[in-house]
């Protein structure tokens, strides 16, 4: 753990042993995230990888083909609405007629 102090302009200095081990130079832009309280800090450079390798493991999956995985869960997302809808068919209130 390395504690640092934010200077009057808002600024911090990440520690080099930090810079050293992400890769982090002169010039990289940088993610702040806030992540249920914790503020996370990524380059640009690690969050494209990361992105990256999620869909290499999502498009090589043994389980099926995305396309085959997307399909599912759209029919489901659409049984779903047509269930809600039906729902507040079957439970509207008929209009009086005056």
């Amino acid at each position: 753990m390395h504690i640092v102090k934010v200077s009057q302009e808002g600024r911090i200095v990440i520690p080099a042993g930090f810079r050293e081990k992400y890769n982090i130079h002169q010039g990289d832009e940088l993610i702040f995230e806030d992540r249920g309280g914790e503020l996370v800090l990524s380059s640009r450079r690690q969050r494209l990888s990361s992105i990256q390798e999620e869909c290499f493991h999502l498009l090589t999956k043994e389980s099926g083909s995305l396309a085959d995985e997307l399909m599912a869960e759209r029919r489901l997302e659409a049984r779903k609405e047509f269930n809600k809808k039906q729902g507040r068919t079957r439970n509207a209130k008929p209009k009086s007629r005056s």
